[in-house]
């Protein structure tokens, strides 16, 4: 009887356990969803918005070229005093390092121009219609870009200072459509075809042009830096894309086994975590990616909602709802 009794009561203590322990594992995680809440920023649209340094404010575009800041807590916004913008409409906007200058790119005619935006004298000025692709050096004061020939025969990779002065030649290049990206060194780039037939990754040296493919195989779609020697990808994989990191070091890739574009993709402040935004049914799911052990785990969950682009700013996750083009906060 003793014994009996000894045996309910251990049975009773390791089941009383393994629910204190459920109850805490669900009390985590309803504390977790509490935590995070989605709060809409700016009843504007917004095009290409970007956290300012002290992280108190997001600069962002509209599509008919006027520049906006608003305070991260979903204060007032205010419209910057800018020239009209001669575009047709502003599609995306290429952010100086410093964060105080920009390439604005508007599309007319589904053809895409840049103007280069001088705060100094509040005037945008229109770059060459040569223009097919453009990224800013770390210095903030040059750009990368990809030169097409007048009559359509040859493209160039050039250096040049933003306003298009100072041109100087990198590399001829072959006729297939690149996109440049400068690597946070700026002593290397990236290029992507956007060809479907030469859809291949080079890395290009910009001080003596030389280059070589680091990816081969599949369509990619597009490529981000997440410092020197690391860069992200996405590859076409039958029906969805998939994300892949590269190491220059090793000359080394890793499947990161999440489906999603690069402009559904951002980096924390210390590049040690990825924010993914990944398709599931008729949700975003936003999964956070350790960099160190690439392990990953569920973040949070957009009920209903696709998220356009996905960006972060002193320890906040924002996206922009493709619903309705505005800025949300995640925290």
């Amino acid at each position: 009887m003793k014994k009996f009794l000894i045996t309910i009561l251990i049975v009773g203590l390791l089941a009383g356990g393994g629910y204190y322990y459920w109850a805490q594992m669900e009390a985590s995680k309803n504390a977790a969803d509490k935590i995070l809440t989605v709060t809409k920023v700016s009843d504007y649209q917004a095009v290409s918005p970007l956290v300012s340094s002290d992280g108190n404010s997001i600069w962002f575009g509209d599509n008919k070229g006027y520049i906006y800041k608003t305070n991260v807590t979903g204060g007032s916004t205010t419209q910057i005093p800018s020239p009209v913008f001669t575009g047709e409409y502003l599609s995306r906007i290429f952010w100086s390092p410093d964060r105080d200058k920009f390439i604005a790119v508007g599309t007319m005619m589904q053809k895409d121009y840049y103007f280069s935006f001088n705060p100094a004298t509040n005037q945008y000025t229109p770059l060459a219609k040569n223009v097919l692709s453009i990224d800013w050096m770390p210095d903030s004061a040059r750009v990368v870009l990809v030169w097409r020939s007048t009559d359509n025969k040859s493209e160039q990779l050039v250096v040049s200072n933003a306003d298009g002065t100072g041109y100087k030649s990198i590399a001829q290049l072959p006729v297939v459509d690149y996109e440049v990206k400068v690597s946070p060194s700026g002593g290397e780039a990236l290029l992507v075809s956007k060809n479907p037939t030469n859809n291949k990754i080079y890395l290009i040296n910009l001080t003596d042009g030389g280059f070589k493919a680091l990816v081969e195989e599949g369509n990619s779609l597009g490529v981000m830096w997440l410092n020197s020697n690391q860069f992200l990808y996405t590859i076409q994989d039958q029906l969805y894309p998939k994300l892949y990191s590269y190491d220059l070091k090793t000359n080394t890739k890793d499947d990161l086994k999440v489906n999603a574009t690069i402009d559904r993709v951002t980096v924390d402040n210390t590049s040690s975590a990825l924010f993914v935004v990944e398709r599931i049914g008729s949700d975003d799911q936003i999964k956070k990616i350790n960099l160190g052990s690439l392990t990953s785990s569920s973040y949070f969950n957009l009920v209903e909602r696709k998220v356009k682009q996905l960006f972060y700013g002193r320890g906040v996750l924002y996206f922009i709802d493709g619903a309705d083009n505005k800025i949300y906060s995640i925290k």
